[in-house]
């Protein structure tokens, strides 16, 4: 689906789990479904690079 021109995809899961495909327990709530101040830090900053492409800006 993703055509590179008009529908993107961009693969961040590397940043939410560890190489055993495992949560980072560190950037997850108790609940380990919601993400904690750190792990939307995390997101965040993986977000960042990705939409400075196409001109947002933090």
């Amino acid at each position: 689906m993703a055509d590179g021109k008009n529908i993107h995809h961009f693969d961040i899961s590397p940043t939410l789990i560890d190489n055993q495909g495992e949560l980072k327990q560190e950037l997850y709530n108790r609940d380990k479904l919601n993400l904690s101040p750190k792990g939307y830090q995390a997101w965040a900053n993986a977000l960042l690079p990705i939409l400075s492409k196409f001109g947002f800006e933090d």
